[in-house]
């Protein structure tokens, strides 16, 4: 333990957390500042006025984060490319966003912005980000209202989010049997 008297200890375990998320956030700012480390690029092809975007990022580490990634990446079958082809169905700053997540582990920057909560749970399911995914599914839990819930519902189908899914559902039905018991007092 450090620390003594007055001042707050800290356990070994946290100051190693704390050492390695400093270590690790510092090797994403060499990586995206300078190229420093990196030895893959997620990449998507000039479209239009925009050039190639291009995301460099360590392959060890993402590969750590994401199964598929991981699959992908050291499969014998990958040919030891230095580079991964974003699909047009994801937009660039949510891939920014979800690789962020897989360097420092957290996901604040998805709190703001339902769509891109969503976006990134869809990402997540893609690359198979499994904490990402699960923490992006209670976000949008929460969210869950009666303008959304149909949407959020048929998302929740089409990616694999069983428990943003089941909410939905539940809502619905709660929504539904308040409705009827409100015609019944209106009737009587």
């Amino acid at each position: 333990m450090l620390g003594s008297g007055g001042s707050k200890a800290i356990s070994g375990m946290d100051v190693d957390a704390a050492m390695k998320s400093t270590f690790v956030q510092d090797m994403r700012k060499g990586a995206l500042q300078n190229g420093c480390g990196h030895d893959v690029a997620f990449c998507r092809p000039a479209q239009g006025n925009t050039g190639e975007q291009k995301l460099v990022c360590h392959r060890a580490l993402i590969a750590s984060q994401a199964e598929y990634l991981h699959t992908l990446l050291f499969s014998e079958h990958w040919g030891g490319s230095d580079k991964i082809s974003l699909d047009e169905d994801h937009a660039f700053e949510v891939l920014e966003a979800v690789v962020d997540y897989m360097y420092t582990g957290d996901c604040t920057q998805f709190e703001e912005d339902l769509h891109l909560a969503a976006d990134g749970l869809a990402l997540a399911n893609l690359y198979i980000v499994d904490s990402l995914k699960e923490e992006l599914e209670s976000m949008l839990m929460e969210a869950i209202d009666a303008d959304n819930m149909r949407w959020l519902a048929d998302f929740g189908e089409k990616h694999n989010a069983s428990r943003l899914r089941r909410a939905c559902l539940d809502l619905l039905q709660t929504s539904t049997s308040d409705l009827v018991v409100a015609e019944e007092n209106c009737e009587a």
